[in-house]
């Protein structure tokens, strides 16, 4: 109830601080106007509330805000700002348009998206629309290029046109053995008639040595099996110690009322023995029809009776009882077990409903402990509930604050 109401509350005050930000950044003025965005920022719509007078309706209105307009100074004053950036930017890596080895930069806008660009180039076929320089294409010496660029703002137009000269980039040696391998592959697969693909040999008189490649396949399946090998008695351990943690935990819910149990069957009479008898067919009857599942405190009891059954001492029994277990609450009990069967029944009962006593008074702490770690456990599923709470309620309103600017 108390993470409710903190949810709740959470909600409440974001709505308050969305309420806020709605009165502190109005859509429309007290005058009947709507801003409208920087030039360059794109058109927004909004939705209005219309009520004519006279009439009792009152409807959704969309209204569309165009951008601010600019000025034809200005407009002027960026297209000449937008030549100068496109020639600053144009050469990209290269050093000075009269030699140009690498892609040049090609934008469709500049300054800012104001003023939009065209390219047009006067040898199409010796650059791409990426900018890219088809060196297969170009002379030794290199060729002159023309430029042409359409520069656009709103009304306003201006074609700005430059050369450059474009030349083949110097490649190491290592790229034109690569070039010619390359060409000289591509030269024996166009061969009609052939069964296979020959290698070349030589190429610029350096020898070529070729040898097929090693799949690392195997060693990857050596290694993930040295891997799977590390991990899986490690998973393996590591179940078996929460399989034990399970059991010693379910030992200790169930401790509470197999002693109550047994003090009470003590106190109506039955000896040690028949009481122990007793609780275990009231377990394996339970089990039979399906009331209950299996319970480890009472498979340990019951693997206690037939040994006394097949001829095993009380006594060794009980002590095997305490150890199997393995917790102390249980090798207490057994030693109370044995010293009743040494020192008779006086005084056990008064012992078993003292420590029924006091492992009811563990089991509530327990169950407090039990309560407090599932409530920690839920923490996360209600964080994420509460930031999904949050993400519907902001976006809308941060997109309709935006859409105002």
């Amino acid at each position: 109830m108390k993470k409710a109401i903190i949810v709740f509350g959470l909600c409440v005050v974001l709505s308050m601080m969305l309420s806020y930000m709605e009165k502190m950044n109005p859509l429309l003025s007290e005058d009947g106007s709507l801003l409208r965005k920087e030039p360059g920022q794109g058109d927004y719509e909004t939705e209005l509330l219309l009520k004519i007078e006279g009439t009792d309706d009152e409807n959704n209105f969309a209204v569309t805000v165009p951008q601010q307009r600019l000025t034809r100074e200005t407009e002027e004053a960026l297209l000449e700002a937008a030549v100068i950036e496109a020639e600053n930017l144009f050469p990209g890596e290269n050093e000075t348009l009269q030699k140009i080895q690498k892609q040049v930069w090609i934008q469709e806008s500049y300054q800012d998206g104001l003023v939009q660009a065209e390219w047009e180039f006067g040898n199409p076929w010796l650059i791409d629309e990426n900018g890219s320089i088809r060196e297969e294409q170009l002379a030794q010496d290199g060729e002159q290029i023309e430029a042409r660029v359409l520069l656009t703002c709103e009304d306003s137009r201006f074609i700005h046109e430059f050369c450059f000269v474009a030349y083949k980039q110097k490649k190491t040696e290592e790229e034109r053995i690569y070039e010619e391998i390359t060409s000289r592959i591509l030269e024996e697969s166009m061969a009609e008639g052939t069964e296979k693909l020959l290698l070349p040999k030589e190429v610029e008189g350096h020898k070529l040595v070729w040898a097929e490649k090693k799949s690392d396949t195997p060693l990857q399946i050596i290694f993930l099996g040295a891997l799977a090998a590390v991990l899986f008695p490690a998973m393996e351990k590591h179940k078996e110690r929460e399989k034990q943690k399970e059991r010693e935990e379910e030992l200790l819910r169930e401790y509470p009322e197999m002693v109550n149990k047994l003090s009470l069957l003590l106190g109506a009479g039955m000896t040690l023995y028949s009481a122990w008898k007793k609780i275990t067919e009231m377990y394996l009857n339970a089990r039979k029809a399906g009331k209950i599942k299996q319970m480890a405190v009472y498979e340990e009891m019951l693997f206690t009776r037939r040994e006394i059954e097949s001829g095993k001492g009380e006594i060794k029994a009980y002590a095997a009882f305490g150890e199997r277990c393995g917790i102390q609450k249980y090798r207490k009990l057994s030693n109370y077990l044995i010293q009743n069967l040494k020192k008779g029944n006086s005084g056990m009962q008064a012992v078993l409903e003292k420590e029924a006593s006091e492992v009811f008074e563990e089991r509530k702490g327990l169950a407090k402990r039990y309560s407090e770690e599932a409530g920690t456990k839920l923490l996360l599923p209600m964080l994420l509930m509460l930031g999904i709470v949050i993400f519907i309620i902001m976006v809308p309103a941060v997109l309709s604050f935006q859409s105002g600017l």
